[in-house]
């Protein structure tokens, strides 16, 4: 090729790139199938904290996030399983600050999911405590108190998948999002039901507010009994 095409075609390319760069944000996550590799990370780094708890005080809150990050990469190993090609961990929102959606279809895979996810994982013994309620001894009432955040998270997830919204479309996003509760931690068959049953509660109040907004499914099932999830 002589000179000109050279530099015509490195053009070009630079501004393909540039192109997929502003609207991907160029992210590994978005164009990467998780069912390529085995991601059990935080699963690994949990069992490590809680079988050193002896010789280090274990930090609660980093705990909770470890539980909850673990349970959704086994969601997500589920998934592929099952024949699901998918995405974990996908900007969805604006940089700096912007939303991340959990778990969504790769493009162009052959089987996919309805709906996108986002995985919330709830340790039931750290609510316990309550003398009363519906559930006592668990605190049902702290117990849902962040679901209307949920929905809103979800609602916003939903919302960068319309084309004109406030310049933050990003197509290949699902319409739809799914919030899939995964309940962890020592409890009765008893106490499951009725956590499940005040959470979908929850979730149909949340959907409420405000009236006439995007309606947000959910699913709750009962997380993983390996040791590190009591």
């Amino acid at each position: 090729m002589t000179r000109s095409t050279h530099l015509f075609v490195d053009e070009m390319l630079d501004d393909v790139v540039r192109r997929m760069a502003s609207e991907r944000d160029y992210e590994r996550a978005w164009w990467r199938n998780e069912c390529d590799r085995i991601n059990l990370s935080a699963c690994n780094a949990l069992v490590a904290a809680l079988r050193a708890r002896r010789r280090v005080p274990l930090d609660p809150t980093r705990i909770n996030n470890l539980r909850g990050r673990c349970a959704e990469q086994r969601l997500v190993r589920r998934l592929c399983e099952r024949r699901y090609d998918v995405r974990n961990q996908v900007r969805v929102g604006p940089r700096p600050g912007g939303s991340v959606l959990d778990i969504s279809s790769l493009p162009g895979a052959r089987r996919r999911l309805p709906r996108g996810l986002e995985s919330k994982y709830i340790h039931v013994p750290s609510y316990r405590g309550c003398a009363s309620g519906p559930c006592a001894p668990i605190c049902i009432g702290a117990l849902v108190a962040g679901v209307p955040n949920d929905v809103l998270q979800a609602r916003r997830h939903m919302a960068h998948s319309v084309a004109g919204s406030g310049g933050t479309h990003r197509a290949g996003l699902p319409a739809r999002i799914r919030l899939f509760y995964q309940l962890g931690g020592a409890m009765s068959d008893a106490e499951f039901r009725c956590v499940v049953r005040e959470l979908y509660a929850a979730v149909t109040r949340a959907n409420r507010q405000p009236p006439g907004g995007p309606e947000v499914a959910a699913t709750v099932v009962r997380a993983s009994r390996l040791p590190a999830f009591r």
